[in-house]
């Protein structure tokens, strides 16, 4: 049998052993099946995201489709533009041939305008007089703005009288104020006598307030250090845009001085090939030969002056190099100390971050502290209530007390008397709060409507300086077109001049030019009406700067007075801050008083939970009395049955029932005294439970008045955003619209790129029919083939630009995908970090795995960090490269319109250079026939070309510096309101972030309050139960005294003596001595916390004693 037990027993450990390994494998099975179920989802949130991506791409590539076939269409229809400007074109050159046979035929008719000079000259007579009524009239205009100036002034003494007069009404109501303050401090005195059992609660809540503000201070702190970041940032930005302004005004300088020489040289050449034409003619005069000699001195002078200018020019260049070196080294030490700040402020972040943990794990602590004396007093609420409950029943039923409770009810109304006025007054100051909010909310609101419309004049005042600028410029333009017409008038009175010449030898030929006589008269009447429009057009622009001035001098007026109205509003601002400050001073004293009321209640509990103990021990007491009354009823039927000893017996009943008579005479008056303590202790919880009230009400309306600023804020904010939504709206239309011009700039490059193969072809039918003019074709055939190969290499450039931009832009396409992907990652790492932060929590509360756990997760939360850091560089890494891409973006866009406008003047000159080739060989077949008759007015009529096309160069410099300096403008604005939006997303986040504290604040108060119901509640329950305990303990005293009475009635009745009675009370009186004892010593030690009933006791005790007293006298 014991052998088969033990094999029974092997098979039993094994078939054990072999159940937990299957428990351990059904374990393991049941881990790697979680494991598999978890990368199973994880697969699934890759294949949705993908299947996302994909839907995306799929988006994108309809997109590009849809784009494609829109830019197919705007290229058919480029190409059926093209061929219509093509017809255009050849009906222009067919009409440019006919309109060039009538100016032949006009330069033959050139007798006929003398008619027209007199005419010219009475006009201009008539212009002059016209000149003098408009100068007078300029004249009556000063002298009405001298009187406008002098009723300036006045306006201007009346208002600095006005403001004097504000200076006194202001000082009259700070001595209002000053008295008003008085009377605060009288009142803040009786509040502060009335508020003393509230300041031990605000001892707490200033150590929390302290805390938090200086939480506060060190996000104001961060906030600040943010701001002068973002300041810097802006400041090295506009250096950078200084600089690339810098570089782009060198680089136009440097494009204008080689145009400059180019044509200087192309001069040069045409001048020597005139010279050896005339030379080969043979035909040049004396006078021709002084005429060249005095032209190739001024050639010299231009070309000293030239060098002068072009060294001038090179001392500046390096100038503005040193200038910009040393500009960069500055930069260049402001980002080293940029970075320098920007660790110290990490790791000051740092430092804080970890303060706030100390200081929240801290408050965790408190509070926790907090709710378990919240408990506790709630338990001695309720005692404290069911006390009073049965002070209250024994109340009811006692009539004896009527008097006194009368006269405490007095008191007490005198007191609710007393409380209500400083209710009152209470409620006056938190009137005179709400008020003073309600001002400094008017007044706040007042100022962002004053800093609104101030933004707005700046705009106005913005608009208005641009359409200044545009009417200088419209002037500008008219006063030029002005001295070309002047110059105009000048070549033709030579012209004339050589007519009246002509028509001496001429006089055949009137009757064929009078048609084009009358011809000219038309266009002359045409000139006068345009005149007419332009002096119309000056008068209306005078009239409009006239207005302009005046209303930007209302507009003066208006920003003084509002400043004046911005001082006073600060000086408003400044009272009602003190005046807030002084409220904030009057709400820290009433908590303080709140913290030592919490105290005060805290240690009645204490005495509460003592009482109860002894409550109990009288209980038991009350038993005992029980028991030995039902001992002396026993004895008193014995005493009946055996009436012969009575009368030794009386004698002792009558000496115990003095002494019991004494100690209930001394217990009822320790009753009495803990009755006017409770009564006290009452009266101080309605106050208190009265102020608290009063405090919470203030409360209550404060946080109103400040979810209503948060609010008002809030909606502002929005406003401003909707305002920059709009305005950022425009500037992406305008973008838009700058695209479109780019495009059509494109059109017109292939435009030019077919005109100069047209031009080409047309330049070897020009080399087939001018091969005399060899010498003078080379030279223009060579600067052809360099304006073809620039030509060439700027296409070639243009390509390789928009390559670059196209590679640009997928470089942008890749790293917002990158940045994407790291914001992702970011994302699940953040989300990572928080259910590690939860697991840590929960870890910390279940403190018995907290140790392996907490190791784990911390390791777990380093890598975390890690894997957050190095995302962070990497998107720091990402937006340097976004940053560099749109710098390349910007400079390529720079570089592209930079090659496109030299294209473009370099095809202007080539035309140019072209039409002047044509005229020039026209110019010597008139030569070679008239010989050297004209030879004077050739040259003149060049210096007069030269000199308009140096005009031309200098209004094209000009035109391309107001492009330049509307650019850089538009980019400005651009960046400021980029800026803008930063700061108000910024401030809006801080408002919301406010806004939740001050939600989680209210919610805090709000479970405080009915935590302190909850234990008022508790404590008036217990203090019901207290009254019943002390009812039910004066009825067993009354029961006794009754029976004591009826011994006495038997006493009396029985007047037998007997025997056996001494001996019985010499047996009972030592127990019952010793019970009376104890039951005495008891109520002693009860006298100091209890407090329920006495008064009652007292009353009918003494009615007890007066009517004993008599018996023993008789006896």
């Amino acid at each position: 049998m014991q052998r088969s037990y033990e094999k029974l027993s092997n098979e039993k450990v094994q078939l054990n052993a072999e159940l937990q390994q299957e428990h351990d494998s059904n374990q393991n099975l049941q881990t790697e099946r979680d494991r598999l179920r978890e990368k199973l989802q994880t697969l699934e949130e890759d294949y949705m995201e993908l299947e996302n991506r994909d839907s995306e791409e799929k988006s994108k590539l309809h997109n590009l489709e849809a784009e494609q076939k829109r830019l197919l269409e705007q290229i058919s229809d480029l190409s059926d533009q093209l061929e219509l400007e093509e017809q255009q074109r050849q009906k222009l050159q067919v009409e440019k041939t006919s309109i060039e046979q009538k100016v032949s035929q006009l330069n033959d008719g050139y007798v006929s305008i003398e008619d027209k000079y007199n005419k010219l000259v009475k006009d201009k007579k008539q212009l002059t007089d016209r000149i003098d009524l408009l100068t007078s009239q300029l004249a009556e205009e000063e002298e009405r703005s001298k009187q406008l100036t002098k009723l300036k002034s006045k306006y201007e003494s009346n208002l600095n009288e006005l403001q004097d007069k504000l200076v006194r009404e202001q000082k009259s109501r700070q001595d209002i104020e000053v008295a008003k303050r008085r009377l605060e401090t009288e009142a803040s005195e009786r509040l502060d006598q009335a508020s003393e059992s509230s300041r031990i609660v605000e001892e707490l809540r200033a150590t929390v307030a302290k805390l938090e503000a200086e939480v506060a201070q060190l996000q104001n702190r961060l906030d600040e250090e943010i701001v002068a970041k973002a300041v810097a940032q802006k400041s090295v930005r506009e250096y950078k845009s200084h600089i690339q302004e810098l570089k782009e005004d060198l680089e136009a300088e440097r494009m204008a001085r080689d145009k400059a020489d180019e044509a200087k040289r192309d001069l040069t050449e045409e001048v020597e090939a005139m010279r050896l034409e005339l030379i080969d003619s043979g035909t040049n005069s004396e006078a021709q030969t002084q005429a060249l000699r005095k032209y190739e001195s001024d050639l010299s002078n231009l070309r000293h002056q030239l060098e002068a200018q072009s060294n001038a020019h090179e001392a500046t260049i390096q100038d503005m190099r040193k200038s910009h070196a040393a500009t960069l080294e500055t930069l260049n030490d402001q980002i080293e100390q940029l970075k320098k700040s920007k660790v110290s402020l990490e790791r000051s972040k740092v430092q804080q971050d970890s303060t706030t943990d100390a200081l929240q794990k801290q408050i965790q602590s408190l509070k926790q502290d907090k709710t378990e004396i919240d408990k506790r007093r709630r338990q001695v609420e309720q005692q404290l209530n069911e006390s009073l409950v049965k002070m209250q029943e024994t109340e009811m039923q006692r009539n004896d007390l009527e008097s006194r409770l009368t006269k405490a009810l007095n008191e007490i109304e005198g007191l609710n008397n007393a409380m209500e006025e400083i209710e009152t007054k209470l409620g006056k100051v938190s009137r005179s709060e709400t008020s003073a909010q309600s001002e400094l909310n008017h007044l706040r609101a007042r100022l962002e409507e004053e800093t609104q419309a101030k933004l707005s004049l700046q705009l106005q005042l913005r608009q208005v300086e641009d359409e200044r600028e545009t009417v200088k410029d419209s002037l500008d333009a008219e006063e030029q077109a002005k001295t070309a017409l002047e110059k105009h008038i000048i070549a033709l009175t030579t012209q004339m001049q050589d007519a009246k010449k002509k028509v001496e030898e001429d006089t055949h030929y009137l009757e064929t030019l009078e048609d084009a006589r009358k011809k000219l008269q038309r266009e002359l009447d045409d000139t006068r009406n345009r005149n007419e429009e332009l002096v119309s057009q000056v008068e209306k622009l005078e009239k409009s700067r006239k207005k302009l001035q005046s209303e930007l001098e209302d507009m003066n007026h208006v920003m003084a007075s509002q400043r004046s109205d911005q001082a006073n509003n600060e000086r408003r601002i400044k009272k009602l801050e003190s005046t807030h400050a002084e409220t904030v001073n009057q709400l820290n004293s009433f908590q303080a008083q709140k913290d030592a009321f919490y105290q005060e209640m805290l240690e009645k509990d204490t005495k509460l939970f003592t009482q109860k103990n002894e409550m109990e021990k009288l209980k038991e007491q009350l038993e005992e009395s029980e028991r030995q009354r039902s001992l002396l009823a026993r004895e008193l039927e014995e005493l009946g049955s055996h009436g012969d000893d009575a009368g030794k017996s009386l004698v002792g009943l009558e000496q115990t029932n003095y002494r019991l008579n004494e100690r209930l005479k001394e217990t009822q008056q320790q009753i009495e005294e803990l009755e006017d303590e409770i009564s006290t202790f009452t009266m101080e919880k309605q106050r208190a439970e009265v102020q608290m009230n009063a405090v919470r009400t203030q409360l209550e309306r404060e946080l109103a008045s400040r979810d209503d600023l948060l609010e008002e804020q809030r909606r502002q904010s929005l406003k401003r955003i909707r305002e920059l939504e709009t305005e950022l709206e425009e500037e992406q239309r305008e973008r838009a619209s700058h695209l479109n011009v780019r495009k059509k700039l494109e059109t017109d490059l292939a435009d030019i790129s077919q005109r100069f193969e047209l031009a080409n072809r047309q330049k070897e039918e020009a080399v087939k029919q001018l091969k005399k003019y060899q010498g003078v074709t080379g030279g223009i055939q060579r600067e052809l083939e360099d304006a073809a190969r620039a030509r060439d290499q700027a296409i070639d450039s243009a390509r390789e630009l928009d390559k670059k931009y196209r590679m640009l832009d997928a470089d942008k396409a890749r790293l917002q995908e990158d940045l994407g992907v790291s914001e992702r990652t970011c994302r699940n790492l953040k989300s990572d970090l928080n259910e590690a932060l939860e697991e840590l929590s929960i870890a910390n509360n279940a403190k018995t795995l907290a140790l392996e756990e907490k190791k784990r997760l911390e390791a777990r939360i380093t890598a975390l960090e890690d894997q957050l850091e190095e995302i962070q560089s990497a998107m720091d890494a990402t937006e340097e490269r976004h940053k560099r891409v749109y710098c390349q973006m910007e400079q390529a866009q720079t570089d592209l319109s930079v090659e496109k406008n030299n294209f473009l003047r370099s095809e202007c000159q080539r035309i140019s250079l072209e039409k002047q080739v044509k005229e020039l060989r026209d110019r010597l077949v008139e030569a070679e026939k008239e010989g050297g008759r004209r030879g004077k007015a050739q040259i003149a009529t060049l210096e007069a070309r030269l000199t308009t096309l140096d005009e031309q160069l200098e209004a094209e410099k000009l035109e391309k510096l107001n492009a330049n300096k509307n650019f850089r403008r538009a980019e400005k604005k651009c960046k400021d309101l980029i800026l803008q939006n930063d700061d108000l997303r910024r401030c809006a986040e801080a408002l919301k972030e406010s806004f939740e504290k001050a939600q989680s604040s209210c919610k805090q108060n709000k479970r405080e309050i009915a935590g302190l119901e909850e234990e008022n509640a508790r404590i008036n329950a217990r203090c019901r139960r207290l009254q019943r305990d002390l009812e039910e303990v004066m009825e067993a005293k009354r029961t006794i005294e009754r029976d004591l009475q009826n011994l006495r009635k038997l006493s009396r009745s029985t007047t037998r003596p007997n025997r056996q009675l001494p001996t019985v009370l010499s047996t009972l009186s030592p127990d019952v001595t010793v019970d009376e004892h104890n039951s005495v010593s008891e109520l002693d030690s009860m006298t100091s916390d209890f407090g329920s009933g006495g008064s009652v006791a007292t009353h009918n005790n003494n009615n007890n004693n007066n009517a004993s007293t008599p018996s023993a006298n008789e006896n």
